[in-house]
């Protein structure tokens, strides 16, 4: 049975991963079927450095994915984590178990995803985590799935054109995202507003709490989407990143076998498919997946 946890640094709000048998023709479907349950926030007895064998001993892997920021993790009216990273999650636990629902969902903040792993409240992030040098040093990537960059979102009606119309402005970002280190080491004569997740943020900005909001372009493009009344103002602006798994350090054992296994799901165009099956409704239709997947 698949678990969800709920561990909670912020406000969180909900919305609306040995050896088995022969892989079915098609991917584990999205939608399980979840028991949801609750932890305390005291972090997790710490065990020895986990290892393949001390995983599949354990017989399942709890992995770190958001429950509120579709369409690429969030919470169904069921209960049931969907979106792009449970997806894969559930993928992965299958080619690691043989049993896709061999998984525990922790639902994550941006924030609070390096403390979940270096706590030993999960074993793996897959939590749209943009790949720094400044996150490299806590903890271990794999090979990346998604390219990113940054985009801003306002309303509508705003006269805002560029990143430098909101100089002076208050643009709202998500406590520890590249978009709050960017926008903070790049251009500091725009007032951000610092707001605890992803549903805090997209309130703040639907509430008038800030003139704009900062994020990955993809995310904003399905907001935008999904969203009348605002529009991009810029698309692909900072960096151009990856998004990549986390593990902690010191696990070279189960980051070889992250990277072999993306490699060989890129190989079957696995992540393309993923694309077509949690994305596609959310994107412009003009959108090019392997411009946002990484194939």
């Amino acid at each position: 049975m698949i678990k969800i946890i709920t561990l909670s640094v912020f406000s969180l709000f909900l919305v609306a991963c040995g050896a088995g048998s022969t892989p079915t023709t098609q991917p584990p479907q999205v939608t399980q079927n979840a028991q949801q349950s609750t932890q305390s926030e005291q972090p997790a007895e710490q065990v020895s450095t986990p290892t393949l064998d001390a995983l599949r001993e354990q017989g399942y892997i709890r992995v770190g994915v958001f429950g509120a920021t579709p369409p690429f993790g969030y919470i169904t009216a069921d209960g049931e984590f969907a979106g792009r990273d449970p997806y894969i999650a559930r993928r992965l636990a299958y080619e690691l178990f043989g049993d896709e629902n061999a998984i525990e969902f922790v639902n994550t903040t941006a924030a609070n995803r390096i403390p979940y792993l270096l706590s030993y409240h999960v074993d793996l992030i897959l939590a749209n985590f943009t790949v720094t040098p400044e996150r490299q040093e806590q903890v271990d990537f794999a090979l990346p799935y998604v390219r990113v960059a940054l985009g801003i979102v306002a309303p509508e009606d705003s006269t805002f054109e560029s990143v430098y119309d909101l100089y002076g402005h208050n643009l709202i970002v998500t406590q520890g995202t590249t978009a709050q280190i960017y926008f903070t080491q790049n251009h500091p004569d725009i007032n951000l507003q610092i707001f605890g997740d992803n549903t805090e943020s997209f309130a703040a900005l639907q509430d008038g709490r800030g003139d704009a909001m900062a994020h990955d372009n993809g995310l904003l493009f399905a907001w935008a989407h999904n969203n009348p009344g605002f529009k991009i103002v810029e698309g692909n602006i900072g960096n151009q990143d990856v998004i990549a798994p986390a593990i902690r350090q010191g696990e070279p054992d189960l980051l070889e076998w992250l990277n072999e296994t993306i490699l060989r799901l890129r190989e079957e165009q696995f992540f393309y498919h993923v694309y077509e099956v949690t994305l596609r409704e959310h994107f412009h239709p003009d959108t090019n997946p392997s411009d946002h997947m990484y194939n």
